[in-house]
């Protein structure tokens, strides 16, 4: 049985313009990439309050938290159940 969790970010102020170099220097299938035993929902991006949320689903939280360590340097994040 897999469970949706819904991650929330804000990315540090001055981690925004390596934030959007990374991203923009990602190919569509890097972005897609949210690891193994995690599906992609949807994600949205707020680019003037540096915020955003991303649904994803799956069955391993640890594989949802490995998702959203990549970003670790450059933002602060809330996993959270839905």
């Amino acid at each position: 049985m897999s469970d949706e969790f819904r991650c929330t970010y804000v990315v540090k102020e001055d981690k925004w313009l390596p934030v959007l170099k990374q991203w923009s220097g990602m190919t569509p299938g890097e972005r897609a990439d949210v690891g193994e035993n995690v599906r992609l929902i949807g994600r949205w991006h707020d680019l003037v309050t540096r915020c955003g949320v991303v649904i994803v689903e799956s069955s391993d939280v640890c594989a949802v938290q490995r998702f959203v360590g990549r970003w670790n340097p450059y933002l602060t994040a809330t996993i959270a159940p839905v």
